[in-house]
């Protein structure tokens, strides 16, 4: 598993490490990654001539970069549980509705990516089928919709983390956390809170040169 190895790997230096052992919940989440990352494969269907092939090499691309988003959030995830090892009721629920929003969006986020990567892709090789098909995707005046729907869920996603190392800092005490430990837990709030106009900043730069 590859949580496992990687705790295997890190060592303790600036942050007491309090969930080293994974329990159920982080197994069951793992599941659930690993469950999105399946649905991003299943829903590409096989080439079934050359001109399919063409097209699932250019798919290539927005998958990678799905998976590399997914496997960001994952990470952030991974860290607070190695870090801190709460697994209360409150954190059970913020985990679930963390999950679900992961699972929801999984589609969505790889037709945005589609969209903002082939694009360019047909115009830089001259496909014209690929800008065809994506033309019946989606309609210019629906890319402000689309964009809306991707940030949206980005930011539930990062806003849940936040309230995850949020109550992680208000159990400091109990946790025995340091004067360093509280200070790399704000840092995550914060980072995490600002992830989420981050999203709608990637969806907004791109979006007028899709109108």
């Amino acid at each position: 598993m590859i949580r496992q190895n990687l705790i295997g790997k890190i060592t303790e230096t600036d942050f007491r490490l309090r969930g080293k052992e994974p329990g159920r919940l982080e197994n069951f989440s793992d599941a659930i990654f690993a469950l999105a990352i399946t649905l991003l494969l299943i829903s590409t269907s096989p080439p079934t001539n050359f001109e399919q092939v063409k097209r699932f090499a250019y798919e290539l691309l927005p998958f990678l970069l799905c998976i590399a988003l997914i496997m960001l959030v994952w990470q952030e995830h991974f860290q607070f549980y190695l870090r801190y090892g709460l697994r209360n009721s409150r954190i059970l629920v913020l985990n679930t509705l963390f999950l679900a929003i992961v699972l929801f969006y999984v589609y969505p986020l790889k037709f945005l990516l589609k969209i903002l990567i082939l694009y360019p892709v047909g115009y830089l090789f001259g496909d014209q089928a690929l800008l065809n098909d994506l033309g019946k995707m989606i309609r210019p005046q629906d890319m402000g919709q689309l964009m809306i729907i991707y940030g949206f869920g980005a930011t539930l996603v990062f806003l849940i983390l936040m309230q995850m190392y949020r109550y992680a800092l208000s159990k400091a005490d109990e946790l025995e956390l340091s004067e360093l430990e509280k200070f790399d837990t704000k840092i995550s709030i914060r980072t995490n809170f600002s992830f989420g106009p981050c999203a709608y900043g990637f969806g907004g730069f791109f979006l007028p040169l899709y109108q």
